[in-house]
């Protein structure tokens, strides 16, 4: 006489990368059937599998559940420019707006607004991708709606026509001959158009040859230190002023900011050093900074020092402003050293000639004193009473 054992065939889910027995069956068939069920009825699983018996660990059937893919979200916004013309989309106003709604995604292709602009091939990569392109319409056309006497409807089909009207552009332009930096330098590559574009095509012409070297470094970093770089060597003061576009667009990134501040032991002592850097003041390296972001910070406080970088010292202070309107704390678990830090703050900000940040920077402090200084409409706060005047 003989005994025959029964197979025995395990149902293992894997979650984290550790697999367990969730049910055994004695038919390989029904065990597929009944792991398939599974792996769309249980959410904490990544994957479903049937062996046979432990012993054994012979995989008959594997399944990872689908990756669900998350859209990239176009967060809302409160005001934006009104664009007249296509050109005004690439002025600093706008490309400010623009790295704002197309965040995640300039995060993710590692471009920056300049570049996508004056690229046709990224501009097509960027209007097809998912719905972002007209989600970021939508957005704009809301808050610009009875700008020139036109609904919202009708202020989306506009910014629809210029932002085409770039993208065809864009377009033609890749079609052109125009000079590799790499090849003949920055200095001949800027003479060379200057000599050949019309005077109207100029600066959107050397925006597109600084683009096509641009756009292949794919890091913050390296974007900005070939702009300083570029800045620095040349002596074409058609240059300068555009460059200062590349350089405004970089920090436009969250990373790249974060890298140049360092390990800041609060948030009031990394808006100090921001406004540092906006008025170019370099003060040494700051703690947990690499030798290599310490080089560019350097070169971008000497040049920021200049005056010649105005969109640059924008990003950056509207990053302070942004900051002070937000909701986290200027220094944690100390309510009377925040306060005193923010006043130290505000007098660091106000000047003879007004408010450093302009009235926007001022609405950010009134703002942020509601909370910190528990400011009312009553009190008679020195500080704040020369900062309301500027607002109102």
């Amino acid at each position: 006489m003989f005994l025959f054992r029964q197979k025995t065939y395990e149902i293992q889910a894997s979650r984290k990368g550790r697999w367990t027995i969730e049910q055994t069956s004695s038919d390989p068939a029904e065990a597929e059937v009944a792991a398939k069920a599974l792996l769309n009825k249980l959410k904490d699983i990544e994957a479903i599998r049937v062996v046979l018996d432990s012993a054994s660990e012979k995989v008959l059937f594997e399944q990872k559940k689908p990756q669900t893919k998350q859209p990239l979200v176009v967060p809302q916004i409160e005001e934006a420019p009104v664009c007249a013309a296509p050109d005004d989309l690439y002025g600093p106003q706008s490309r400010k707006i623009v790295n704002r709604l197309f965040r995640q995604y300039l995060d993710k292709a590692l471009l920056t607004p300049t570049e996508i602009m004056h690229n046709g091939r990224e501009m097509k990569r960027v209007m097809d991708f998912e719905s972002i392109v007209q989600t970021a319409i939508d957005r704009v056309a809301r808050v610009q709606k009875g700008a020139e006497g036109q609904d919202a409807k009708k202020r989306g089909d506009t910014l629809w026509s210029m932002v085409n009207g770039i993208s065809k552009r864009a377009n033609e332009a890749d079609k052109l001959k125009l000079p590799n930096i790499r090849e003949v330098g920055f200095d001949e590559a800027v003479k060379f158009v200057m000599r050949s574009a019309k005077p109207e095509e100029l600066k959107f012409l050397l925006r597109c040859v600084f683009t096509r070297e641009l756009s292949q470094t794919r890091s913050w970093y390296g974007k900005l230190m070939q702009a300083l770089e570029w800045n620095n060597a040349t002596k074409e003061t058609a240059s300068i002023g555009l460059l200062d576009d590349f350089i405004s667009d970089s920090l436009g990134s969250a990373t790249l900011i974060a890298d140049l501040l360092g390990q800041q032991p609060t948030l009031i002592d990394a808006l100090f050093k921001l406004l540092d850097m906006a008025e170019g003041k370099f003060k040494g390296p700051g703690k947990g900074q690499a030798p290599d972001v310490v080089q560019a910070e350097e070169a971008l406080c000497k040049l920021m020092a200049t005056g010649r970088l105005p969109a640059s010292q924008d990003i950056l202070m509207e990053r302070v402003r942004s900051e002070l309107r937000g909701p986290n704390p200027l220094v944690r678990n100390n309510q009377i050293v925040e306060q005193n830090r923010f006043r130290d703050f505000i007098k660091h900000v106000l000047r003879d000639a007004g408010v450093f940040g302009g009235a926007g920077m001022a609405e950010a402090l009134v703002h942020r004193a509601a909370t910190v200084l528990e400011i009312r409409s009553e009190d008679h706060t020195s500080e704040l009473q020369s900062l309301r005047h500027l607002v109102c």
